[in-house]
């Protein structure tokens, strides 16, 4: 009665009477099996106890103690089947506790035990299901020990054998829910391995028809909370796999499953603080869906709901480390989402929060490397938004503190290849902003750095498409910084090597980011080609950036760097026909172009990334009418581009290409157009 109103400290007393009377007559009367199948009794239900909370070690001391009863009653008679039972059920007991400790050798040992038991009950008795499902249970034990020792191989063979007699035993007995449940569960198990081992096809198999056995529960008993929960994890685990598959449309059906179920939950009970968590979690899992499909408008919504969720959790809770992690995510996906927008303003606010939360997590537990790498993507985040503002001097410090962090989390473990990957990205990133300030030998010692980081970390797996396309960016940046330079040469064949590195990609999780730096290469390789005086080429590889663009804007017209990366690459190819001598040709190209950014900047003036492409469209118009003897029109399009340029300098950016173009725009515009300047010279970057 006492531990069924969970007053457990009263209940151990009660029982520790028991056991001292049993003990006692037991001691006495040590041939009466009676007295002696007590004492076991006395002895699991204080190892239960002890469990229940939390005390591994008394609880294990317990059931060892009942064992060695257990062991002792069926050693006198072997032929009784009951006793044979209740010494395979001691084992497991044992075994339990010793897995939750992680003793995974010594738990293997009892669950073996245990299966040798039940698996001769079994072959003895073939009509009784009970014994049946007790050799299921004893293959589901030592799986896990397999599975948790990274024996997938082994866990699979266990998990199948337990699937095999769950599938009997259900079909045999389908009122039964306990029986539906161990077979929803060994579907389950067979899953993860299959998922673990990349047979992402019979994983999804399995988590289907685990789901179809969880919606037959909930439907056989909608108000029990735990079944609509295990089938909101079902959906969640088939949504993975579909994610991995690259299947967005169906995982997103897969997560808007499992959120609805999520809602429900928090509903019924909005105290509940764990279901809250929950379904935040589930309105991130939505999000990241819609934000892979590029529905940016209705993944903002999905991020804003997990941040309110998680907000108002750590308000409640602020010690609760984990949901302040958590709250931590929320920011940073609300901030990737508006970034994509175009609302630097808004995503620098939450890129802050973000970095604002993790250093005080970091100071907290300054040996928590995970805090530590979080807190260098946080800085990296915060630079990232600093530089497309132009303010490069801010963006330098972040990207120094991020290099900082991962430079010594590299130095604690050098075989960590990820933290190897992000001092290589911080690398790249200080190159961007040195080669933006002007300082190319500094840039291009960054970018090299940045390159042989990824080119060693690329021999260890080269199957990785995520470093693949890092090691492209860097090898393109590092063109890049050639080019300008004067080094037209060196640019075209680092350009095109970052190409030959991308085009072969298999197995990519990210096919469209790919994309996106496919086309930026071909832009560098156009860049180049034109310097060179290979207009046709440049043309070439600039009309390819554009239909690549082209496609992945069309995918997602709200994505707002994409649209951006199409109206340079079209005001590229307006550069190469303007060099061609094609000047209507140009001015079509350009004015796409110009389309495309004016409605950029007017969406976020502090974007000082888009400011300087809208500048750069005017000039390369203002070339153009030069070039057709529009004197007019070319010195209203400097006009126009020195308008745009000059107050970002008047701020105080340090941007050297940003100043070049302020000198040439004012000095065209005072001369109304009539100065001569080479045509062609370099647009947006």
């Amino acid at each position: 009665m006492l531990k069924a109103q969970t007053d457990l400290a009263g209940a151990l007393k009660e029982y520790q009477a028991d056991l001292e009377i049993i003990t006692a007559v037991a001691e006495r009367e040590p041939t009466n099996d009676d007295w002696q199948i007590d004492l076991a009794v006395a002895h699991k239900q204080r190892g239960n106890l002890f469990e229940a909370q939390d005390d591994l070690a008394a609880a294990l001391k317990e059931y060892q103690a009942s064992l060695e009863v257990r062991a002792d009653l069926a050693a006198k008679n072997p032929a009784n089947a009951s006793w044979q039972n209740d010494l395979s059920l001691a084992h497991r007991r044992v075994g339990d506790v010793l897995r939750r400790q992680t003793n995974f050798a010594e738990a293997m040992k009892q669950f073996q035990a245990d299966k040798a038991i039940v698996t001769k009950l079994a072959a003895d008795s073939p009509a009784n299901d009970d014994w049946q499902h007790a050799v299921a249970i004893a293959h589901n034990r030592i799986g896990l020990m397999l599975q948790a020792q990274d024996n997938l191989a082994g866990a699979l063979a266990e998990f199948r054998a337990d699937l095999m007699i769950s599938k009997e035993l259900a079909a045999k007995k389908p009122d039964n829910m306990g029986l539906q449940v161990d077979l929803a569960l060994s579907r389950h198990l067979v899953g993860t391995v299959l998922k673990a081992q990349n047979d992402l096809a019979g994983a999804l198999a399995e988590f289907r028809a685990e789901e179809e056995v969880r919606t037959r529960l909930v439907a056989d008993d909608p108000a029990e909370d735990d079944r609509q929960d295990q089938l909101a994890v079902s959906h969640n685990w088939a949504a993975a796999v579909l994610r991995l598959q690259g299947n967005f449309a169906e995982a997103l059906r897969e997560f808007e499953d499992e959120l609805k179920i999520r809602k429900l939950l928090a509903a019924k009970n909005p105290a509940a603080t764990g279901r809250q968590s929950e379904l935040s979690s589930s309105h991130d899992d939505v999000g990241r869906s819609l934000y892979s499909r590029g529905e940016l408008t209705q993944a903002l919504q999905e991020f804003q709901a997990s941040l309110r969720i998680m907000t108002q959790l750590v308000d409640n809770q602020p010690e609760n480390t984990g949901w302040q992690h958590d709250l931590v995510v929320a920011h940073s996906w609300v901030a990737a989402v508006l970034r994509k927008q175009g609302d630097l303003a808004g995503a620098l606010e939450h890129f802050r929060a973000e970095a604002a939360i993790l250093t005080q997590l970091a100071a907290i537990d300054q040996a928590n490397s995970s805090w530590q790498e979080d807190l260098s993507g946080a800085h990296g985040n915060v630079g990232d938004t600093l530089e497309a503002q132009g303010d490069l001097a801010a963006a330098m410090g972040e990207f120094q503190a991020d290099l900082a962090i991962t430079t010594q989390l590299v130095t604690k473990n050098s075989a960590n290849k990820d933290w190897q990957r992000e001092v290589s990205v911080s690398h790249n990133r200080i190159g961007g902003v040195l080669r933006a300030q002007g300082d190319l030998s500094g840039a291009q010692k960054e970018f090299q750095t940045a390159l042989a980081i990824m080119t060693e970390l690329m021999t260890k797996d080269p199957a990785n498409a995520g470093w693949q396309r890092d090691l492209a960016n860097d090898q393109r940046g590092l063109g890049d910084v050639l080019q300008t330079s004067g080094d037209t040469a060196g640019a075209l064949e680092n350009a095109r090597a970052a190409l030959a590195k991308l085009t072969p990609m298999t197995n990519d999780p990210s096919p469209d980011d790919t994309q996106q730096e496919q086309a930026r290469t071909q832009r560098s390789i156009g860049e180049a080609l034109r310097t060179q005086g290979e207009a046709a080429g440049a043309l070439m590889a600039d009309r390819e950036a554009v239909r690549i663009m082209d496609e992945l804007a069309a995918k997602a017209p709200a994505h707002a760097l994409w649209q951006r990366d199409l109206a340079v690459s079209h005001g590229k190819a307006g550069l190469d026909l303007l060099a061609e001598g094609d000047i209507a040709g140009a001015r079509a190209e350009i004015q796409r172009a110009l389309d495309i950014m004016t409605r950029l900047a007017a969406l976020d003036p502090s974007n000082a990334d888009w400011q300087q492409d809208l500048g750069e469209l005017h000039r390369g118009n203002g070339d153009m009418a030069r070039a057709a003897s529009d004197d007019v029109a070319a010195g209203k399009e400097y006009e126009a581009c020195a308008g745009i340029s000059e107050p970002m300098v008047s701020r105080g950016s340090t941007n050297k290409k940003l100043l070049e173009l302020v000198a040439y725009c004012r000095s065209n515009a005072a001369g109304n157009g009539r100065s001569r300047a080479e045509t062609g010279r370099n647009a947006a970057p």
